[in-house]
C-alpha cells in the first residue's frame, strides 16, 4: 500500500495497539483512546482517497464529495 504513509503507518499501529488495551482491561478510559485513535485514523484515510482521487480525475457523486469535505482532521 504504497498510499500508507509513515504518520498514517504509526497512528494505526498505536490504534491496534489501543484496541489490544481496551479489549485487555475493558476499562472505558482506554475503549475511549481507542474510538479516538480509530476516527483519527478514518478521518486521514479518507482524506488520502479524495486526494488520490482527484489526482486520479475519478468522478464521485455529490453525496460522497459532500461527505469527505466536511471531516476534518
Amino acid at each position: 500500500r504504497s498510499w500508507i504513509d509513515e504518520e498514517l503507518e504509526n497512528c494505526m499501529v498505536e490504534w491496534d495497539e489501543a484496541k489490544g488495551m481496551a479489549n485487555k482491561s475493558d476499562c472505558t478510559t482506554d475503549w475511549q483512546t481507542y474510538r479516538k485513535l480509530r476516527n483519527h485514523v478514518t478521518k486521514i484515510t479518507l482524506m488520502i482517497f479524495l486526494s488520490l482521487a482527484r489526482l486520479a480525475n475519478v468522478s464521485m457523486t455529490c453525496q460522497q464529495q459532500t461527505l469527505i469535505l466536511h471531516i476534518q482532521v
